[in-house]
Parts: C-alpha cells; sequence; structure tokens
C-alpha cells in the first residue's frame, strides 16, 4: 500500500496574495504521470509564465 498522487492546493504558498490560483499534483506512479501529463499538453492546464 502507498500514494500513488498526492494533490495540493499552492495558491498561497506561491505568492501569499491568493491571487494567484494554482495547485500541484506530487505522482508515484509513471503510468498515471503519462495519463496526466497527456491532459495537460492536450488541455493547457498549466500556470501561466508570470504567476508562476
Amino acid at each position: 500500500m502507498g500514494v500513488d498522487i498526492v494533490v495540493e492546493s499552492v495558491t498561497k504558498f506561491i505568492n501569499g496574495h491568493s491571487d494567484v490560483v494554482a495547485g500541484l499534483a506530487a505522482i508515484n506512479n509513471e503510468a498515471i504521470y503519462n495519463q496526466l501529463k497527456l491532459f495537460q499538453k492536450n488541455f493547457g492546464a498549466i500556470v501561466g509564465v508570470e504567476d508562476a
């Protein structure tokens, strides 16, 4: 038993002012990683350069 995905809200941790909405997923499974990477590529679910 273990954890394959950890999802965190990083809205306050990145900027501290609540004007950036973001999150992260830490993945410990290559198959799940590849599926999420494909989703990210197809739907553009990434933080913009100015927000990061």
